[in-house]
């Protein structure tokens, strides 16, 4: 007779099962089971019953295992966290107490001077320390350059030996130079100060060079020309009428040009414009007559100038040096 061998379902104890049987009982765990006539169907379903019993237990199993771990990093983590916690406590309470031993100073700025120099748009910062100055107190700039009138820097102060009652202060940018812009902004007294140094500058060149060869009758003023982009740059244009007679009798106009370039107003006494360089300007031309090789015929050297006032202006407006943003006027 065949036997069947099945799993109980309750304890997974081996039963036996004859084909004869209606029934049968776990010899373990004397869990009892009703057998229908259909033994195979029967025994099938028993063994899903019991796989899916066992499945389940398993994945049962698996998942309270990821849960315990779950629980163990979620724990870690908070353990850490705390630790961590503790360590910043303590190093907050040793700095407050390290910090708490230190000499404290309540205007770390009241220790220096910050001057502010220069042209408008084009201005420095500088900080300076004053005589009761403390050392081991350090000071940094928001900005130190290309300053204007007007603006607002901050200066920040750091130690590590102070406490400081005030770490940062605002100031306003004053007392930077103005920059030329407009010709009506030069007073007479500004024009004959330019004035006087352009006639030493253009006498000294006209007759202090061995390629001049004439007779310098009067050196004048003529005109300002002002090149400027109405911010940052500028050229001053100081025009002298040369009147020049060669050797044969005749006086020929001639127009040498001082060109001077930041021109600022200072409005101080004796030094009531500067500027940050000055040159000669012009093509190297005859001082005479243009086309004549001996003094009989007019020759009197050369110079450097123009023989036009037309000739001058179309320098000024298309020489290398000048910005094509840059607008001219004159007088």
């Amino acid at each position: 007779m065949e036997k069947l061998s099945l799993t109980c379902p309750k304890c997974h104890g081996t039963m036996e099962l004859n084909e004869t049987k209606t029934e049968m009982i776990c010899p373990y765990c004397r869990n009892k089971i009703i057998i229908d006539d259909d033994i195979d169907k029967k025994a099938e379903r028993i063994k899903k019953i019991a796989y899916a019993r066992e499945e389940g237990e398993r994945l049962a199993e698996e998942a309270a295992q990821k849960r315990n771990a779950k629980t163990n990093l979620k724990k870690k983590i908070r353990t850490k966290l705390i630790i961590l916690g503790i360590i910043a406590v303590l190093v907050s309470i040793g700095c407050m107490s390290y910090e708490s031993n230190l000499e404290y100073v309540e205007d770390p700025f009241s220790y220096i001077d910050v001057s502010f120099s220069g042209v408008n748009h084009l201005g420095e910062a500088e900080i300076s320390h004053k005589d009761n100055y403390k050392t081991y107190i350090d000071y940094s700039i928001s900005k130190d350059t290309n300053l204007s009138e007007g603006e607002k820097v901050t200066v920040t102060a750091k130690s590590s030996e102070y406490r400081l009652g005030i770490k940062s202060k605002e100031y306003t940018v004053e007392g930077l130079l103005s920059l030329l812009l407009d010709l009506k902004d030069l007073t007479n007294d500004m024009k004959n100060y330019i004035h006087n140094i352009s006639y030493d500058f253009q006498n000294q060149e006209i007759t202090g060079t061995y390629a001049f060869d004439g007779e310098l009758v009067s050196l004048e003023p003529y005109k300002f020309y002002l090149s400027t982009d109405g911010k940052t740059k500028n050229y001053l244009y100081d025009v002298y009428l040369a009147k020049i007679k060669a050797g044969n009798g005749i006086t020929y106009d001639r127009y040498v040009v001082t060109r001077y370039e930041k021109v600022v107003i200072t409005n101080n006494e004796g030094d009531l414009v500067r500027y940050s360089s000055k040159r000669h300007i012009g093509n190297l031309i005859r001082a005479g007559n243009p086309s004549a090789w001996s003094q009989k015929e007019g020759y009197a050297g050369s110079i450097w100038g123009f023989y036009s006032i037309e000739e001058l202006e179309s320098y000024i407006k298309n020489n290398d040096d000048t910005d094509v943003s840059m607008k001219v006027y004159s007088e």
